[in-house]
């Protein structure tokens, strides 16, 4: 939970059942990660990262709907991040071809510039995150994610 600040008490853990703990702990874990990750990247967001990573998830060009998607978030969400790499030249946003509506989000110039500069930080900072994790217990976390983002998938749809 929170750092005790000094002369402060920390937060005490009542007798909740571990479900709500885990949420509770997910929730708090997201928000100190962002706020590492906007403490890490000088150029962008953590918001912003994420969208760069999603990206390469797909093997072509997504829609900003099927990034929004990979994402977890609206695709007005997906639309204010990508418009705002598309001005920094990460992104290039166009219409689809075949279908006016649609946007499809290309890699811009400056995301293999980004990439480049971040890598080994990157990689010391995935290294000291995950220190004294085994990947085993990795693994484990993982799937009980994917398992709970399944059931909030399934939740969402009504």
């Amino acid at each position: 939970m929170k750092h005790k600040e000094k002369g402060r008490q920390g937060p005490r853990l009542p007798g909740y059942e571990v479900e709500y703990l885990l949420f509770g702990a997910l929730l708090a874990y997201g928000n100190r990660l962002q706020v590492l990750g906007d403490g890490f990247y000088h150029e962008v967001t953590t918001k912003q990262w994420f969208l760069l990573a999603c990206l390469e998830l797909f093997e072509t060009p997504p829609t900003l709907g099927e990034l929004a998607c990979a994402m977890g978030c609206s695709h007005q969400n997906a639309k204010q991040l990508a418009s705002r790499l598309a001005q920094k030249g990460y992104v290039v946003l166009q219409r689809d071809s075949t279908d006016a509506r649609r946007i499809l989000v290309t890699p811009g110039p400056a995301s293999e510039g980004l990439r480049r500069k971040y890598h080994e930080k990157q990689a010391a900072f995935i290294q000291k995150l995950f220190a004294g994790v085994p990947k085993q217990d990795a693994a484990v976390a993982l799937a009980v994610v994917q398992k709970i983002d399944k059931n909030v998938k399934t939740m969402q749809e009504g």
